[in-house]
Parts: structure tokens; sequence; C-alpha cells
């Protein structure tokens, strides 16, 4: 097909018609009205031209990857041994290879460098050192360099170095040099400019991928210059838009409307003709509903996720408790009640949760520590107990290792008794009880104590 003898005069206003063409025409000649695209081996497939942007990783191990410099079995000349994926431009992978020979790196591209060894850094130079008099950072690179140069695997089993260089468009340099700290062990590899002709591919990948088509499992990409994209997703994010899932709600029945909205007869499962489905709306959209509440949506929630409004006059009748926590003892006895300092064994534990609506509250040390793990900054929370001790005594409430002022309550022996508190807590405050005496050093509790923790806020 020829272009080049099309007059601008013989093409309608956004069109182009393709006639008698043999790649989009089938054999019988007819117009088949589509592009052909060719799947495999073929004649008919275009000259690929290798190169283009793109963004490659690349493993780098030695023979004994957790010998550490100074070992008897460390080998200062030991190789790197490089593993890299298959890529648009390198159709087949490696593994431990040390021959590098045949890479080409293209500037505008971006490259990683993944050191997976403890006895060896990982440097990445513009030209090789070759003398022991030269220093370890000896011409590496800066322009484009994220890591740290020099950089190695901390310990065994951790996650390896890494170096990532993006190859600016205007690097003076025509090689990469991937280089231990010593000298020798340098694979020098050539930076070349990508060909142009490499960028604007398309293909059908036939990988059968998320979102494809069901039957042929086949997407249709096009290449960006640093990998191939899927058509139909979200530029932003990379993913493929697909229909969100989950139930409608009840007031939106469309089904005894009439006129644009009437889908009473439509057939299959998703059948609405050309009406667009928002009831769902988008990952972070929000809207107001019929009661003026400002809703929320998560993608997939039907008919969103309504926020409590100022009056509560949309309050549910299904309010969860999310303010009060109830907690029981067991029968114990405490020890040390003469003792003043921290952490000793005073405290009351309070083994048995009978209703946790406070969340982000953390029990520990046997269930004698409360601890808010709630970002909550000067927050008030009220703690009220239930206590019958075997012996007088003073309740004490504690915040954070030390005796609140003024929080003190003087119980009779063998009557129970009711105390409360109020305390403003923050991220990370924590609090106990404790039962003090001036002559008794063993006191006993049972399990009919109780604790009950409210939130108040701010």
């Amino acid at each position: 097909m020829a272009l080049d003898k099309i007059g601008a005069a013989g093409i309608g206003n956004n069109v182009v018609a393709l006639h008698h063409c043999d790649w989009y025409t089938d054999a019988s000649g007819l117009d088949a009205g589509a592009l052909k695209l060719p799947v495999g081996t073929t004649s008919e497939r275009p000259t690929v031209v290798v190169g283009g942007r793109e963004d490659v990783s690349f493993d780098l191990h030695v023979t004994n990857d957790d010998t550490v410099a100074g070992d008897p079995g460390f080998n200062q000349n030991d190789p790197w041994q490089w593993t890299w994926e298959a890529n648009y431009n390198r159709p087949t992978a490696a593994t431990n290879v040390t021959d590098t020979s045949s890479l080409t790196f293209f500037r505008g591209s971006k490259y990683t460098f993944k050191n997976y060894t403890l006895g060896h850094g990982l440097y990445v130079r513009h030209t090789e050192k070759t003398s022991a008099g030269q220093a370890n950072d000896f011409a590496v690179i800066t322009t484009g360099i994220t890591g740290t140069q020099g950089v190695k695997k901390a310990s065994v089993g951790a996650s390896p170095g890494t170096i990532i260089f993006d190859i600016p468009t205007d690097y003076a340099y025509n090689q990469v040099v991937i280089q231990h700290a010593q000298t020798g062990m340098a694979n020098v590899i050539t930076v070349a400019d990508p060909p142009t002709e490499s960028l604007g591919y398309i293909r059908l990948n036939t990988s059968k991928l998320t979102g494809a088509d069901p039957t042929t499992g086949t997407v249709l990409e096009y290449y960006t210059g640093r990998g191939w994209s899927i058509v139909g997703v979200d530029s932003s994010s990379g993913k493929i838009i697909a229909h969100p899932t989950g139930t409608f709600d009840p007031a939106e029945d469309w089904n005894s409307d009439s006129g644009t909205y009437d889908w009473n007869t439509g057939t299959g499962s998703e059948d609405w003709g050309p009406a667009q489905v928002t009831a769902f709306g988008a990952d972070g959209d929000i809207s107001q509903n019929a009661d003026k509440a400002l809703v929320a949506h998560d993608g997939s929630t039907g008919g969103g996720i309504p926020m409590l409004r100022a009056d509560m006059s949309n309050l549910p009748n299904n309010l969860v408790n999310t303010k009060y926590s109830f907690y029981r003892s067991n029968n114990e006895t405490l020890t040390e009640c003469m003792e003043t300092a921290s952490g000793k064994n005073n405290r009351l534990s309070f083994d048995n949760a009978i209703e946790v609506g406070v969340p982000n509250i953390v029990l520990s040390d046997s269930n004698r520590l409360f601890t808010i793990n709630k970002e909550v900054s000067n927050s008030y929370f009220k703690f009220e107990i239930k206590i019958k001790p075997s012996a007088d005594c003073t309740l004490q409430v504690w915040k954070n290792g030390s005796h609140i002022a003024n929080s003190d309550y003087v119980l009779d022996a063998n009557y129970h008794s009711t105390v409360s508190w109020i305390e403003s807590a923050s991220f990370n405050d924590n609090f106990h009880f404790r039962l003090y005496s001036t002559g008794i050093q063993s006191i006993s509790v049972t399990d009919k104590d109780t604790l009950l923790i409210e939130f108040i806020g701010s």
C-alpha cells in the first residue's frame, strides 16, 4: 500500500479506507475490514529491529557467594556469574554465564545489578580499574546511579546489594564496566544508541494474560520502549480494567423502569445494553446519597460506604461496638504488694476478654500491660474496675511505668468496690493496675473482678 499515492482530497475526515490489500482481506479477496496480525514464524511477519529503550535486571553471583574477604577459601579473582531473563531484545534467558561479550546496553535504558555476594563489592565504572594502586572507587559512574558503589550482600540470606544505572541519553562513554573492588574480574559491556526503528510495534500476545479474551486467550499489546503494555489498561497502574464485582444496592433496582433505563428485556447475566453501570464507583471516588451523607467508594462495595453525618441522623441500627472493651480476671494472689517500684508482681491481670470493642489495644506481660497500638494523640480513655481484695489495700493506676498522681483508691477487705479513672493516651502509651499495701505483702483477688475500658475520644 503506497500511502504517498493518496492525495489529501481523497481521504474523508478521520477516515482511511483500505481496499483489496492482501494483509487486510481474506483469501476470497473480499474487504475483511481488519488488520491481520501474524502469529508465530511466518513470512508475513515484518522484520523486527531489536533494541530500543529497555528495563533489564541482572543477578550477579560468584562461585561461593557467602565467602567473605579474608576467609581461607576466598578467591579474589572469582569472576562474576551473570543471570538474566529473556526479554524483547534478548529472546534467550541466561544463567550463571561469565562471558557477556554479546551484551549491548543502550543509552536511555535502565539496568539493575543485584550483587548476591558477601566478599566482593559491586562497582559500576566507565573505565576498567587495572592497577592495585588505583582507589576502589576509580572511574565510578555518578550520573544516573541509584545505590552505593561497592555495595555487597549484608549477610547470609539477606537481600542482594543493588545498584541501578539509568544510562543518560548523553552518556559520553562507549562502555560500562561491572567490576569487583580488585583489578580484573571485570565485564566490559558496549554502550550504544538505541535504533529508532525498534519503537512503535504492536503484537498479539497469546499467553492468556489476566483479562484476555476468554476464548482465544489473546490481548493486543504495544511496545513502549521499555517493554510491552496491554491495550485497554489503566495507564497509571498498568492493571487491566476489569468488570467490578459485588452486589447492587437494592435501591437501584431498574427492573421496573421504562424508556432508556429499561433493562428488563435484556438477556444473559450482564446484558444491559449501552448502559454504563456506576453503582460501584472507582476506588477513591466519593458521592452523596439520598440521606445527604458523604459516600466513599472502594471500587467493589455496592452503593459505596456511607459516612456518619454530624447529627447522626443516618446512624444504622446495626452499629458495631467500637467504644468498649470488657475483661475479667482469674483467681490470683498478687505478691510484692508492699513494693513501690515498677514491674513488680502486684499488678492485676485480666486473662478473659469478654468484649473487645476498642480496636488496637494490645495486651502483654501475661495480660497485665495494656498498650495503645492506634494512631491517636491525647485521646481520653476511661478505666473502670470492679474488685474484691482479700485485705485492705490501695488500687493504683500506672502509665508508662510511672504511678499516676491522685489515681489511688482505698479498698476494704472482702468487699466489692468499683473505681474509675480517666486518662489521656497517645500511640504506644501503656497502662497497668496494681494493689499496694503498707503492711501486707500478698493479696488475693477473685475471678469475678472486671475491667471496663471506654474510648472517649479527644
